[in-house]
This record gives C-alpha cells, sequence and structure tokens, in this order.
C-alpha cells in the first residue's frame, strides 16, 4: 500500500478532480512530445504531502485541498514516478476507482509545516543541535559567540529542514552572526553542554 497526494479544486472530492486531461477531452495548444502525450493519460500526484502543499501554495490556481489517496499494489491503479521533480507520480487508472481511494480532503490554508532548523559546527563536522525555531537557534549561536568570540562565527552555518527533507541554508558565518544580533528573541532554550542560558 502507498499513499499520494492530489490537489483539488475544493473540500469535496469529485470524478472530475481525478480524470486525466485525455479523459476530460482537454485540447492542447500544440502537440505533444510521446513522453508528455503518454504522461496526459495519468494524473499529477505526489509521494509527500508537504511536497504536494508546497506546490499548491506555489500555483493557487491548481486548487485549495489535497487529498490522499492510498493505492494497493496489484490493483487497477498503476503509480509510477515521472519528469525530473523528485517527488512527482502520475497516477494511471480509472476515475470512478481513484475516487474511491481517495481519502478526506486537507485545507492548504490551514496546514503548517513542520520544519526543523540545525545548527552546524562546519570547522569539526558536527551538528552543534536542532531547533524547532529560528529564534531559538539564533539564541544559542549568540551564547556561543559570547563563549568563543566573534571569529567562532566562521564556523558556524544554520540550514532549515522540511518534512520531506528538502534542505537550505538559512546564513552562515559573518552573515549568520549578524542575523543573530539583530533577532529579538529572548526565549530561553538550552545550550550546549547542558542547562539553560
Amino acid at each position: 500500500m502507498a499513499t499520494f497526494y492530489r490537489i483539488i479544486k475544493s473540500n469535496r472530492s469529485t470524478r472530475w478532480d481525478f480524470q486525466s486531461a485525455q479523459e476530460r477531452g482537454q485540447q492542447f495548444r500544440r502537440p505533444l512530445d510521446p513522453e508528455s502525450l503518454r504522461i496526459s493519460f495519468g494524473i499529477s500526484v505526489y509521494d509527500s504531502l508537504d511536497a504536494a502543499i508546497a506546490n499548491a501554495r506555489l500555483r493557487p490556481y491548481l486548487g485549495t485541498h489535497v487529498v490522499p489517496i492510498e493505492i494497493e499494489d496489484g490493483g487497477p491503479i498503476r503509480a509510477e514516478q515521472t519528469t525530473r521533480k523528485r517527488h512527482h507520480h502520475t497516477l494511471f487508472g480509472p476515475a470512478d476507482e481513484i475516487l474511491h481511494r481517495a481519502g478526506s480532503p486537507i485545507p492548504i490554508a490551514e496546514y503548517t509545516e513542520t520544519m526543523t532548523y540545525d545548527l552546524w559546527d562546519v570547522e569539526s563536522g558536527n551538528i552543534v543541535n536542532t531547533f524547532e525555531t529560528e529564534g531559538e537557534a539564533l539564541h544559542v549561536v549568540r551564547t556561543l559567540l559570547d563563549l568563543n568570540g566573534p571569529e567562532y562565527a566562521r564556523s558556524l552555518s544554520l540550514g532549515i529542514e522540511d518534512d520531506d527533507g528538502s534542505m537550505r541554508i538559512v546564513a552562515e558565518g559573518v552573515d549568520l552572526a549578524t542575523r543573530a544580533a539583530k533577532d529579538a528573541t529572548t526565549k530561553p532554550v538550552a545550550t550546549p553542554g547542558g542547562g539553560s542560558a
């Protein structure tokens, strides 16, 4: 059993939501290449809820809700990873069968991603700690710079990781020190080595 996520137009799933472009009789402005033509007989889904939400927020015209779809092995619906997008898949099968396997729609506007902030000492190659908020991480950065001096900023890197594993750098080195200095968060948090700052 595998779960995929489809962006739909409203808070109620309909057969139309799971019809392929070909099944809807969609007319294309120009001829499709063979691979695009093949994919047009299926529907786009994602193997991660966060990936589906991220795409829906990037392209709000796609819909307002995301619906989970559970696909069993050996059934009438086939899932295939398509395009160069890591989390994108195409489901091939009758719209009625897909609708039958659809769960409750999830409103995009109410969904909150789970993210973690990772602070690294790049010189030693070790993680300092993981935090739920950027403010907590920056509090520890300030503490570390107070303990070790401003030059220690060169060794620090703060990154963020989403639930789907996507990562990006928030700030490093001098930029991170500047960001920490500007941060107004004063919530006490645990510092490396135990205790509270």
